[in-house]
């Protein structure tokens, strides 16, 4: 999920092979119980509405595997350095 008016994204995970599909039935559950928290609820819809698909290729960063922070932190110093934050004006 890209967090909007950002340059985050959030990765979800699951034990069981999932898709897009199974999100969205599983966000109207929550909807139609009105014991949902409301919290989880916008959450969900947040989610849905700034689902991407995963991308073909390119470098897959997990804490596990990589350096992530580091690697994020050089980025955005490149970013940054380069002149890029006056673009984002």
């Amino acid at each position: 999920m890209d967090i909007p008016y950002t340059f985050n994204s959030i990765l979800y995970a699951t034990k069981a092979e999932t898709s897009f599909e199974n999100l969205f039935a599983n966000y109207n559950l929550l909807q139609a119980d009105a014991a949902s928290h409301p919290l989880l609820v916008t959450a969900s819809a947040v989610t849905l509405a700034n689902l991407r698909d995963t991308p073909s290729g390119g470098r897959v960063y997990t804490d596990d595997w990589a350096p992530v922070e580091a690697v994020t932190n050089d980025m955005i110093l490149r970013f940054i350095l380069g002149g890029g934050a006056e673009s984002l004006q």
